[in-house]
């Protein structure tokens, strides 16, 4: 404190203290990215545990409802062969509902 009662200018005093808080900041500024860094990285660990099996969820709604959809078509279908191609497709879907609930 001595030495910056010893300065008489005032402008000098200014450009100290400016410099001063320049320096407290930038300091200040450093920790915060620092720490934004490890809440980014936590909230993609959040994200990937939390909120990925609701995509898998919603990939297997797709397929039962598509495959509704072809179960639906098998019970109308006219001749035996639109019947077995419906089933075909059926049973594909069904298996891809299976293969989205066990990811």
């Amino acid at each position: 404190m001595k030495i910056f009662n010893n300065i008489k200018s005032v402008r000098t005093k200014i450009v100290v203290l400016a410099l001063a808080v320049a320096a407290i900041s930038a300091v200040i500024g450093g920790i915060g990215m620092t720490r934004l860094d490890r809440v980014s990285g936590t909230a993609q660990d959040l994200y990937d545990k939390s909120f990925s099996p609701y995509q898998s969820l919603s990939e297997a709604n797709s397929h039962l409802a598509t495959g509704y959809i072809y179960l639906q078509t098998m019970m109308m279908a006219p001749t035996p062969e639109a019947r077995a191609e419906a089933q075909a497709m059926l049973d594909s879907e069904w298996q891809a509902a299976d293969q989205a609930f066990d990811a």
